[in-house]
């Protein structure tokens, strides 16, 4: 393979190749001759861009001069884009920008990728990871957008954010690192299930397909558990479908996030954020805690699922704890969401609680009785 087939194919390869430098000064003369040109040439700029980028929507494109690219040829916009002066693509990966999208100005996207190791970044090797950018999103001034971030349709994104993870769509996002503080289509339905409305098949498939069995508490005993413990059992609806469901454990000092899901045909389209929004609404009285697959198990085969999840909450404000567990070879992690501290003392008093509830379920043939 050539070192430009290793860049596209987002292996490592040679920064420094000489093909790929030859290319890089080519794209240089053309961004030259773009920037020089006279405000009044619209045409000759617009000509420029269609032979410079891979794909442009239509003739409906502004690119405020200065505009800065390495290669031009893995950059695609849609339809009636404009960017702002100082618009920067490091494009040695696909940058794929969708319909209707406004880019502040000095906003720069980054695909390239180097070592944190200085001996390993010394030697010119690097590697890079593609970024995609929806429809209906304006990006504020200033932005900087990290290699392999997704941003979902109908986002904004505030002036100066560092975005380092995916944002999903339906998202108003900001801060370095960039997270979600409010989502704009968060107008799902709940409903609360007690025992004497739990009985649903879409709500027990979803239970039952979305944890591993060693995970799950039985759908039954659920039921039973409910009218002895302060379960805050929620479902959600998007109008009349069934998107997801969550399931909360009621404390005095704080709220345990014990079960979320999304219905696996919906997942990767914002019902994720939009669950989580209306959740952490719900429970915006006092601090939340969840348990999720640690990302600091390196050896696991799901690795990236878990850096995925574990950013998605970062970015909704949940934030690590010295607290742990490992549970049939599982490393968790421990997130807080809200004011004060999360220990091992208040872990081991959930646990407590929860044996002590379970230890006095009715067993089946009691229930029956």
């Amino acid at each position: 393979m050539t070192e430009k087939e290793k860049m596209l194919a987002g292996q490592f390869y040679s920064a420094v190749d000489p093909d790929l430098s030859r290319e890089l000064m080519e794209t240089r003369e053309i961004i030259h001759e773009y920037n020089a040109l006279r405000p009044s040439e619209t045409r000759k700029m617009k000509e420029i861009l269609h032979n410079l980028f891979d794909s442009i929507g239509d003739d409906d494109i502004i690119v405020n001069q200065p505009f800065h690219c390495d290669y031009g040829k893995q950059i695609r916009v849609g339809k009636r884009f404009f960017a702002n002066f100082n618009f920067t693509i490091l494009d040695e990966a696909r940058v794929t920008i969708g319909d209707d999208c406004f880019i502040g100005p000095n906003v720069s996207i980054y695909t390239a990728c180097h070592s944190t190791d200085p001996v390993e970044r010394n030697s010119r090797i690097e590697w890079a990871r593609p970024v995609t950018i929806g429809d209906n999103v304006w990006i504020g001034g200033s932005v900087t957008i990290l290699p392999g971030v997704t941003i979902g349709n109908d986002v904004t994104i505030g002036a100066g954010s560092a975005v380092v993870a995916d944002i999903p769509s339906g998202s108003i996002a900001v801060g370095n690192p960039c997270k979600v503080i409010k989502s704009i289509h968060n107008d799902l339905r709940t409903v609360k299930i007690t025992s004497s409305n739990i009985d649903n098949v879409e709500f027990r498939s979803l239970y039952e397909s979305a944890f591993p069995p060693e995970e799950q508490i039985p759908y039954d005993d659920i039921k039973e558990l409910m009218k002895t413990i302060p379960i805050d059992f929620t479902v959600y609806y998007d109008q009349e479908k069934f998107v997801g469901l969550t399931m909360v454990l009621k404390r005095q000092d704080f709220d345990w996030g014990w079960y979320f899901a999304v219905c696996e045909e919906l997942r990767g389209k914002g019902y994720g954020q939009m669950i989580l929004s209306s959740l952490i609404a719900q429970h915006a009285d006092q601090p939340m805690v969840i348990d999720i697959e640690s990302p600091a198990q390196k050896d696991c085969p799901n690795l990236e699922q878990r850096l995925r999840r574990y950013n998605f909450y970062k970015r909704n404000g949940f934030k690590d704890t010295p607290t742990a567990k490992s549970f049939e070879g599982i490393d968790y992690t421990i997130m807080l969401l809200g004011e004060g501290e999360f220990t091992q003392e208040n872990y081991d008093e959930i646990i407590d609680e929860l044996r002590q509830f379970w230890e006095n379920l009715p067993s089946e043939s009691q229930a029956k009785e």
